[in-house]
């Protein structure tokens, strides 16, 4: 029963959102994902033997690591979800809380207004829609976000920089993640941090069979053994 007045909060949510013009489209679109999805990526390394530049931002930042007690940013993603889908995913949620994943918090005049999710040991990819574990001396990005208002101040960039600090202090070797092909705004942020391309993931999902591509073409059997070979 709870589980069915969900579902109808949702839809009467959406209805008021979207209109029923704009639900059906995303019925549809969701039918259409499920049917056939595809996605490529672009996978960026950061080594953390190499110099490390000091970023000053625009404005007077509060910066922090949240790392066993996420609620409070985990209910700021709640309130967003509504302006931003993509930034609540529940199986990313689980697994940050089961595994201590930290979250670089963003935060000015007192209001969060962006945070970097990082990856230790088991990390759900949900472009990928798969969990993966990585090395012990490893980190993964698997989230970035800064609100719209508070864009092109390069405070991504200095995210990026102080997540590498904290990491390096962690005896972290590296730090890796995947940034979708067309996402060229974020691909520039994390160059400018010294990130590098190494390599080029397709997935690939036809109903419930999913495989990966590497440069394109190269059909995958372990993401793992990927992420190893990134040196």
């Amino acid at each position: 029963m709870l589980a069915k007045n969900e579902l109808i909060k949702k839809i009467k949510y959406d209805l008021d959102l979207h209109g029923i013009s704009g639900v059906i489209r995303k019925a549809w679109k969701r039918i259409g994902n499920y049917i056939y999805y595809t996605t490529n990526s672009i996978w960026y390394e950061r080594k953390l033997d190499n110099y490390l530049p000091a970023f000053i931002p625009r404005i007077d930042l509060e910066t922090y690591f949240l790392v066993q007690d996420k609620s409070e940013i985990i209910e700021w993603l709640e309130i967003n979800r509504s302006r931003f889908p993509w930034i609540v995913s529940k199986n990313e949620t689980d697994f940050a809380q089961s595994y201590q994943h930290p979250f670089f918090i963003l935060k000015y005049k007192k209001n969060i207004i962006g945070y970097i999710k990082i990856g230790i040991g088991p990390t759900y990819i949900n472009d990928y829609n798969k969990a993966v574990i990585f090395n012990p001396e490893t980190a993964f990005i698997y989230d970035t976000f800064i609100l719209p208002e508070y864009r092109g101040m390069n405070l991504t960039v200095f995210s990026l920089l102080e997540v590498a600090r904290y990491l390096k202090e962690q005896n972290y070797t590296r730090i890796l993640c995947c940034i979708e092909e067309w996402n060229n705004s974020s691909k520039k942020a994390f160059e400018k941090a010294g990130f590098i391309s190494r390599d080029s993931i397709r997935f690939i999902r036809i109903v419930s069979f999913s495989f990966y591509l590497r440069d394109g073409y190269r059909l995958l059997r372990s993401l793992e053994k990927v992420f190893h070979s990134l040196t």
